[in-house]
């Protein structure tokens, strides 16, 4: 197993996974670089789901280890780990579609906003005192922000960005679904 200091990423170390007797996930191994998308494709009933139920923390793995940045993150809650910076969709495409896509896909920087630089959250004083003066650093936060959610959308080209004042109850099932990879991976 790769060193915990200094393993970098996404790392899944021979996961398993089993539900009454029946492997699910059997020793499944992968690295993710940061920043790195993927795509996880297979047959039905080939693990797709529960290996990505293990590795959002929505359910614990049997065996083998998950780690992010170098830090175990199998055994965690699952907010826990949208807070070490893991993004997931779901099967089925849920959008807030009275919210326009720019701030569907600024609502999945928040947390990101909320950081600033360091791993911890403000207070909540100090995030609504920010917010209301406009103080200096709460304008810079915000502005890198919006500069991924742009930076995200324009990955889709066309389908999203030019449509971004646009409610996202008007996109197509499959602009719906971009939408949601945006918000997580924005």
């Amino acid at each position: 197993m790769m060193p915990e200091s200094r393993a970098k990423g996404f790392i899944v170390e021979n996961v398993s996974k089993s539900f009454r007797g029946v492997h699910a996930v059997n020793g499944v191994s992968l690295h993710l670089r940061p920043g790195e998308t993927v795509a996880l494709v297979g047959p039905n009933g080939a693990g797709k789901s529960t290996l990505m139920q293990l590795m959002s923390g929505v359910d614990r793995i049997d065996a083998g280890a998950i780690l992010v940045d170098g830090a175990r993150a199998d055994g965690l809650a699952p907010e826990r780990i949208a807070a070490l910076g893991v993004g997931r969709t779901f099967q089925t495409s849920r959008v807030f579609p009275a919210l326009t896509i720019w701030d569907s896909v600024l609502i999945g920087r928040q947390l990101s906003l909320l950081r600033g630089e360091g791993r911890t959250l403000i207070d909540p004083l100090r995030e609504s005192l920010s917010v209301l003066f406009g103080l200096p650093f709460w304008r810079r936060r915000v502005a890198r922000q919006e500069a991924v959610a742009e930076a995200t959308l324009k990955l889709f080209g066309d389908r999203l960005w030019p449509k971004r004042e646009a409610q996202a109850s008007s996109l197509s099932y499959a602009n719906r679904r971009r939408l949601e990879i945006a918000r997580a991976g924005g």
